[in-house]
């Protein structure tokens, strides 16, 4: 059996990430388009790869395929802190995201000359989809580059550069990649020297590069018009489209038509997912130094501006964040544990029904061999969402259905909907029994 990364590749799971193609001694990795799923993917040339490992080593999902990864009790990970919070600078707190802290911090890093430069994403030339990682010094693109995009990036591709350079850098990117990094690190420890900060967004799953191209579809964009997509302009924003004409059009990621909201609900909840993304039991970021999100709280619902969640993990991270906070950089106030796990409510179903998500996904011989005799109890109910999910996922692989994923739409929304009270009410009736016969 090759001791590469063929496994992963074949079984889906690969999130084209590139921390293999980084990692590999020979350059016998290359990070490829798959149109059809619409995922980025590992590619190894047979001829050049001498079986070494390196690629194994470094991959989050080898985890998954060796059986490595099961229940992740600590849902967020070690921490020293936790805040709500926004940049101080209107103009940065709008143009990004969800409060600008991760912007702020670069900027304030960099003109305090404690770092040499950061790693942001640009657009490529080819396709308003295809986003590469770049280091940069210039502060001035803090704010050009601000923003999240939705689609799959292989920033740890940047890696084989870095580790060629001297100086002190922030790397940004999503849990997955974030704990590939560590085991780069593990590996190459030299880098570990370079990198001050790791930065990980909060993550509910990244969305396929066709989520987009349906999107655009949907609205009646030309994809081919197209020069750039993100997420920005307040909260809680909007999908962004630049032209290469100069043209922006904006649409608002809280559509208020019965019918924007079902393309939204298609585009950006998992039916354009990635098979791996389901599979993922690191949603904050534990990995990371700082972890960042969106606020989803009650008390900032009228929030037009954003406002984040920040989980500080390391001393670095809170040294930084209090020296910013003294200096009127940005605007913190602690929050709870509680606050953090109600604000991202899905994190704790995906990860408390991984087992259930396992065996609908990889299916039972998977789940015999790593679960093993103690085998969890399944949710019934989360896994039919994820029979419901994994059926549109293999809908959309096929683009001439397309228009015709409009109706599957209303029937997963509201499917969906009532598969979740229906397990509501069943803990209710569960809990009142238990009371009963306590009595």
């Amino acid at each position: 059996m090759d001791n590469n990364i063929d496994a992963i590749t074949q079984s889906q799971l690969c999130n084209g990430c590139g921390t293999c193609y980084s990692i590999c001694p020979r350059s016998a990795i290359t990070i490829q388009k798959n149109g059809r799923l619409g995922i980025l993917a590992a590619n190894v040339n047979a001829d050049k790869c001498s079986n070494c490992g390196l690629c194994r080593e470094v991959c989050h999902s080898d985890d998954i395929v060796s059986g490595k990864q099961l229940v992740n009790i600590d849902l967020i990970g070690a921490y020293n802190g936790i805040y709500s919070g926004y940049s101080m600078d209107d103009t940065l707190r709008y143009r990004a995201s969800s409060g600008g802290i991760v912007s702020s911090l670069l900027r304030y890093l960099k003109t305090n000359n404690i770092i040499d430069g950061f790693v942001l994403i640009k657009p490529g030339t080819e396709s308003p989809l295809d986003y590469n990682a770049f280091i940069s010094r210039d502060v001035g693109d803090i704010l050009r580059y601000a923003g999240t995009r939705y689609f799959p990036i292989p920033v740890n591709m940047i890696l084989k550069e870095l580790s060629q350079m001297n100086g002190k850098y922030v790397i940004i990117g999503t849990p997955c990649q974030i704990s590939a990094l560590r085991k780069y690190e593990k590996q190459d420890k030299s880098i570990s020297e370079k990198i001050f900060l790791r930065i990980s967004f909060f993550c509910g799953g990244v969305p396929n590069r066709n989520a987009y191209s349906y999107y655009m579809k949907a609205h009646g964009i030309d994809e081919q018009r197209v020069h750039s997509i993100y997420r920005g302009l307040g909260w809680p924003g909007n999908n962004v489209f630049e032209f290469d004409s100069g043209e922006t059009i904006c649409i608002s990621r809280r559509p208020k038509t019965f019918f924007a909201q079902i393309y939204h609900t298609l585009s950006f909840f998992p039916i354009f997912a990635q098979k791996r993304c389901l599979l993922c039991n690191d949603r904050f970021g534990v990995a990371s130094d700082i972890s960042v999100g969106d606020a989803w709280l009650e008390e900032y619902r009228s929030d037009k501006v954003g406002t984040s969640l920040i989980i500080s993990r390391s001393l670095t991270a809170r040294n930084i964040l209090s020296d910013m906070q003294q200096e009127k950089a940005i605007f913190l106030r602690k929050v709870t544990e509680e606050q953090l796990i109600q604000s991202q409510k899905i994190f704790s179903d995906y990860a408390g029904d991984y087992p259930t998500t396992c065996r609908v996904l990889l299916g039972r011989k998977y789940f015999n061999r790593h679960f093993g005799t103690g085998k969890p109890r399944l949710n019934p109910f989360w896994g039919m969402k994820i029979t419901f999910i994994n059926f549109g996922m293999k809908l959309t692989h096929v683009k001439r259905l397309w228009p015709y994923l409009f109706i599957y739409g209303i029937i997963f929304r509201y499917g969906y909907q009532w598969l979740s009270l229906a397990e509501q009410l069943m803990e209710k009736v569960g809990r009142h029994f238990v009371m009963s016969a306590r009595k």
